[in-house]
């Protein structure tokens, strides 16, 4: 509609600029000349990914068996019956789900409620669903610790492998072209790179609200931590600069790298299958249906073939077949 009989003042009375248009639409455009795409999603691969590393069988049973992740989580913290739960203690339980796992707090847990949600809820109450988090899921609590403690370890005593999660992944410091770097092996082998690691006593300032909370903290203003620290880019910026890491942070990283790895694994297989994929998105991969003569049953199947590494990982995927990329929310 835009490219037929168009003005180009329309687009400025319906946006503030032409690009924004051409972003909305843009999946629209990507499509193939001739046929459809093949469309492969994994199923809730992320929050299958985490308590698979940190050893959390029930948790990993229930979502085999369809439980509603976030029903689940607000069970634990509403302590109501699971068919009991309401719509808005649904909406409450879904950021607690997909950000306390990375070791998100109080105050990030308000932040999310309040500007992805437009739900607001006091310090006290945020304090008190990560706490439940913390206390139903004591696998990622060990987790954070020991993928810390073994970064550190490793930082402290370079040449040596110190491992975490109960094997799945090692740290070992070491040179590359002269260079020092962390890294952090997958259970796939991929090794991720932190330049230039280094640990050092930083001090974590309390703010206004934590003093006001608790007038000890008032009077020792912080705490000092042993800091990880690499030389990385800063998040949201461009510059580069000494980048602070963490257990729970290293606990991201590994499961988006994990994730990686099964997608890639996948692609390869469903390549290798006569699926010739055109464009993969986080945990989604497109084909395009007049290359190959397959099906979207074989598709998603070629996509599912896991390596030794994760033999025991239970990974599946949904799909269908699309006119163009499509991305559900």
């Amino acid at each position: 509609m835009m490219c037929e009989n168009w003005e180009d003042e329309w687009f400025e009375d319906l946006w503030d600029s032409p690009l924004e248009a051409i972003a909305s639409s843009i999946r629209h455009f990507i499509h193939p000349k001739e046929g459809v795409f093949l469309d492969g999603d994994y199923k809730q691969v992320e929050a299958r990914i985490g308590p698979w590393l940190v050893g959390d069988l029930t948790k990993l049973h229930d979502i085999e068996q369809g439980v509603d992740l976030y029903k689940r989580i607000a069970v634990m913290v509403f302590g109501v019956k699971y068919e009991n739960v309401t719509k808005e203690q649904r909406t409450v339980a879904k950021p607690i789900e997909l950000s306390c796992i990375f070791g998100t707090g109080a105050k990030g847990l308000r932040r999310s409620l309040a500007t992805q949600y437009n739900t607001l809820r006091t310090l006290a109450e945020c304090k008190e669903y990560v706490r439940t988090y913390r206390d139903n899921h004591t696998e990622t609590v060990i987790a954070w610790r020991e993928l810390e403690e073994a970064a550190k370890n490793s930082i402290y005593a370079p040449g040596k492998s110190f491992s975490a999660c109960d094997g799945k992944i090692s740290f070992k410091c070491g040179r590359v072209a002269g260079v020092p770097y962390l890294t952090m092996r997958l259970p796939s082998g991929r090794r991720i790179y932190y330049p230039d690691p280094r640990i050092k006593p930083a001090f974590k300032e309390y703010d206004e609200e934590d003093m006001l909370e608790d007038p000890v903290k008032r009077q020792e203003k912080g705490y000092w931590v042993d800091q990880i620290t690499f030389y990385g880019k800063e998040t949201g910026k461009s510059n580069w600069t000494r980048v602070p890491t963490w257990g729970s942070r290293l606990l991201e990283n590994c499961v988006q790298s994990i994730g990686a790895d099964l997608l890639n694994r996948g692609c390869i297989e469903a390549e290798r299958q006569g699926y010739p994929i055109c464009m993969i998105v986080h945990d989604q991969a497109l084909c395009e249906t007049s290359a190959t003569s397959g099906d979207i049953d074989g598709f998603l199947e070629a996509m599912c073939v896991k390596d030794e590494w994760a033999a025991d990982f239970p990974l599946e995927a949904d799909g269908g077949i699309a006119p163009y990329y499509q991305k559900e929310d």
